[in-house]
């Protein structure tokens, strides 16, 4: 990896990097108005070449502003164009913000921002939070949040307008934030090379490609002198029933604090409940409202600010977890792993709740699990007939913990005997959690998710290929399925995975589906050392297998190449290849034509 210092003196001395105020909200259209490219333009401290070849490059700067309500930043470079790649964070061009409370240093607090922009038609986020804390959120701002970037003769801007609100709690004048570090992926092409990033950051830090990393590193972050404003919040967004709200003021400028009116506001956005409080008396009473999801409205002389508020219903951990308790050896075994790792979930998620968030599923979650507590209490499988895919859960053999998998049993699948499934495992960073909301199989196939756990739940390691046995073991057992016909499949990562995992058991699987894979991915990325499927003596146990291969012709993620050369060598050691390559397609998921053709391919497994 080569990495150039752009600016020594300022990273070495950890010169701060400023947000100058603004007085009025940016427009956000991909160009520098007048009061926007005021803005002191700064410049990125560190390059990453990543061991790409040397090439010109334009001349990449960032603006930096904020207001009570956001965040602005601006990235221009003298190019005039926008390259398009998906994970254009990674592989350009893409943008990350990366804000924690620490002013140097590395520190676990902290929110990721990326920006992932998108050709016309495109409708993928184009920013998110991506990451907070070490976990991986990607979660879809639901504020004020703006992104827009364009391309011209005069250069190219990249802007990005973040509502406080979707980054809790950070947020200029709260004390929360010390730190920021910037990225900018440019895409970059040669001939020989085909298609590479460079990527600028303000400070080097390999948590932003580790993801076992759970802290960030960052430079000081000051903010510019402001004009006398006040912002008021919520010291709390999820409350227990019977609890009162407080609240926090921040002072901007010179300004004193100022009495605010709160509400409550229903569903329906009606209010419900109206105060006016003071700063020496922050407290609102709700100790007589009952358990729900509504919205908090604060409001100044000149400013509004609106958020979820969530009071939870009443919790008892110790009466379930005995009710739990007697269940074992009473229940089936699926059943009750299924209702011990929901509880599980659930007090995890009710002791770790941040003051930001608001867990306005936690309440429905609770209800739904006492409820198929008591129907499994009362004798009953409270999974029986589910059509929808869920998560259900086994216990490892590896160190006796829960496990999770998610199920899908179409109301089309095979009943009256030993039924076929399609085995299918997630990318890399993602996990098992809404994989299954999309057709996986042809709709009369038991669909399995497992969850990959390993590095960048990426099916690289040896433990992983226990969970997906395992959970393979699990389904078959709880759901009748026949294990002289079991497809396994998956998705970019996962299609590496899934060759691994046939590689490993080859005779727990009947056929194997490859969808935007790579033939060696695990050591390319990874740098472990895993089987090349490129490579004769890992093919054998292919022969006279069935294979299925998708790939875009434009995957800039996984190359089309790496994917026909697989084909190629698969039908050498005698597998039955069926290949299909599409034209223009990226890195995504299959196309409705394709889908067709799969499911014309998965036809083969049904005949008993």
């Amino acid at each position: 990896m080569i990495s150039l210092l752009l600016t020594a003196a300022a990273a070495a001395a950890g010169q701060p990097v400023t947000a100058t105020y603004l007085d009025t909200d940016p427009q956000i259209d991909g160009n520098l108005s007048a009061a926007e490219a005021a803005l002191p333009a700064q410049q990125f401290r560190v390059e990453n070449r990543l061991d790409n070849p040397d090439v010109p490059v334009p001349e990449i700067r960032f603006r930096l502003g904020y207001t009570p309500d956001h965040l602005y930043l601006a990235i221009s470079h003298d190019g005039d164009a926008v390259s398009y790649h998906n994970r254009g964070y990674l592989w350009g061009d893409g943008w990350r913000i990366i804000l924690t409370d620490a002013p140097d240093g590395r520190s676990g607090n902290f929110v990721e921002i990326y920006g992932d922009p998108r050709p016309e038609g495109d409708d993928g986020a184009e920013a998110f939070l991506a990451v907070q804390n070490g976990d991986q959120v990607y979660r879809r701002f639901r504020g004020d949040s703006r992104v827009a970037e364009a391309a011209g003769p005069d250069g190219t801007v990249f802007e990005a307008l973040i509502d406080w609100g979707d980054i809790r709690p950070f947020r200029a004048g709260f004390d929360d934030i010390a730190g920021i570090n910037l990225m900018f992926a440019k895409g970059l092409q040669t001939e020989e090379a085909g298609y590479f990033p460079y990527v600028y950051k303000l400070v080097h830090d390999d948590g932003v490609w580790d993801e076992e990393m759970l802290d960030r590193a960052s430079v000081p972050l000051s903010f510019g002198a402001a004009p006398a404003a006040q912002r008021v919040r919520p010291a709390l967004r999820t409350l227990a029933t019977g609890q009162s709200l407080t609240l926090d003021w921040a002072l901007y400028g010179d300004a004193d604090p100022a009495p605010v009116r709160v509400e409550l506001l229903d569903e329906n956005g009606a209010p419900i409940q109206a105060s006016t409080i003071a700063p020496e008396a922050p407290v609102f009473d709700l100790s007589g409202r009952s358990a729900g999801t509504y919205s908090l409205a604060i409001s100044g002389a000149d400013w509004s600010d609106e958020g979820p508020l969530v009071i939870l219903p009443e919790i008892d951990l110790t009466v379930a977890s005995m009710e739990l308790a007697v269940l074992e050896g009473e229940s089936d075994q699926g059943t009750f792993d299924t209702l011990s790792f929901r509880f599980e979930e659930l007090r995890r998620a009710i002791g770790s709740i941040a003051p930001y968030e608001a867990a306005d599923d936690l309440g429905a979650r609770w209800t739904a699990f006492e409820n198929a507590l008591a129907t499994a209490t009362a004798g009953d499988d409270p999974f029986a007939n589910v059509n929808a895919p869920y998560r259900r859960a086994f216990r490892s053999a590896l160190d006796d913990s829960l496990q999770p998998y998610s199920v899908h049993v179409p109301e089309g699948a095979s009943t009256g005997g030993a039924r076929p499934a399609i085995l299918f495992l997630h990318g890399s960073g993602t996990d098992d959690q809404g994989l299954l909301d999309r057709r996986r199989g042809d709709g009369r196939m038991v669909e399995i998710a497992p969850c990959g756990r390993d590095k960048y739940r990426a099916y690289a390691m040896a433990e992983s290929q226990v969970d997906i046995i395992e959970a393979l073991d699990a389904a078959t057992r709880d759901f009748d399925l026949d294990p002289e016909r079991i497809v396994i499949g998956g998705f970019s990562m996962g299609g590496y995975g899934a060759l691994r995992a046939f590689y490993a058991h080859p005779h727990r699987y009947a056929g194997v589906a490859i969808f935007a894979g790579h033939p060696n991915l695990a050591q390319e990325w990874l740098g472990v050392p895993q089987p090349n499927f490129l490579i004769p003596e890992y093919l054998k146990v292919f022969e006279g297998v069935p294979v299925f291969i998708y790939h875009g012709t434009a995957d800039a993620a996984l190359a089309y190449g790496e994917a026909k050369k697989l084909a190629e060598a698969l039908e050498e050691a005698g597998a039955i290849v069926t290949f299909r390559g599409v034209e223009g397609r990226g890195h995504t998921y299959q196309d409705e034509e394709t889908q067709a053709l799969f499911e014309a391919w998965l036809e083969q497994f049904h005949a008993p």
